[in-house]
């Protein structure tokens, strides 16, 4: 990166995370996932009794309820609990230079992160194929449900992802340890914490880029910049694909 970026280091910065805190985040996440989806369970049939796969409605709610738990947790959890401000967690103003890095890093990131994913596939010998299609991709789809998909996956996951994977967890494990290794163990968990192994790879890769740049510019905006155009465009490019009726890539 240009030398000419402005630096902000975050561990200048005084503890703001304790052990209890994330404890805390991520047991009050996990609780109102788990008992939101034993809810929805209960309005709407997991699978459609048609197709015997997962429906738009069912699928937009779960993706949802993710960024609720998430963003509930970290703010009545963590940020209320302590009271303190939301800039807490990197909401701080960024230049236009971070802005543009972000942006040029997001469109270079998306193929190599396709890249990877595919390249550990083949050397593990697994199918070639996406194990989120299914997810993100249900019998039902319509352009109403795609456009929806779009601001929850693509916008809205990336903000809640970023608000606790660099905003809380990064920042607790920068607090006792140096820049790598707690960039290198919080994008391990982010990995590990999409399942797949071809996914997971492909994650913590990115994952790496997210924390560094959340790392050197002080603030959560270009890593939601990266994380949210990345997933927007692969969701646009995905569904374009699917309204021109082509066959879908294995891996998107």
């Amino acid at each position: 990166m240009d030398s000419s970026l402005p630096v902000r280091s975050s561990h200048l910065q005084p503890r703001l995370w304790r052990w209890v805190d994330i404890a805390l985040i991520v047991l009050c996440t996990v609780g109102i996932i788990l008992g939101g989806t034993f809810a929805l369970a209960f309005l709407f049939p997991p699978v459609d009794p048609a197709t015997q796969a997962p429906s738009m409605a069912y699928i937009s709610l779960l993706t949802a309820l993710e960024v609720f738990g998430i963003l509930a947790s970290v703010y009545f959890f963590g940020v209320r609990r302590k009271n303190y401000q939301i800039g807490v967690l990197g909401f701080l103003s960024t230049s236009l230079v971070w802005s543009i890095w972000a942006a040029i890093t997001a469109l270079i990131f998306i193929p190599i992160v396709g890249f990877i994913a595919l390249g550990v596939q083949l050397i593990l010998g697994l199918p070639l194929e996406n194990p989120q299609l299914d997810f993100l991709v249900p019998q039902d789809f319509s352009v109403s449900g795609a456009v929806l998909m779009i601001i929850l996956g693509g916008v809205l996951v990336p903000v809640a992802e970023e608000v606790f994977f660099r905003g809380v967890l990064y920042r607790f494990m920068r607090q006792y340890s140096g820049r790598w290794l707690a960039i290198i163990a919080s994008s391990l968990i982010f990995g590990a914490l999409h399942g797949d192994i071809a996914v997971a790879c492909a994650t913590f890769v990115m994952g790496i880029v997210l924390a560094w740049f959340y790392e050197t510019s002080g603030s959560l905006w270009p890593s939601i910049m990266i994380h949210a155009t990345n997933n927007t465009i692969k969701l646009i490019l995905l569904y374009t694909l699917l309204a021109l009726g082509i066959q879908i890539p294995p891996i998107a």
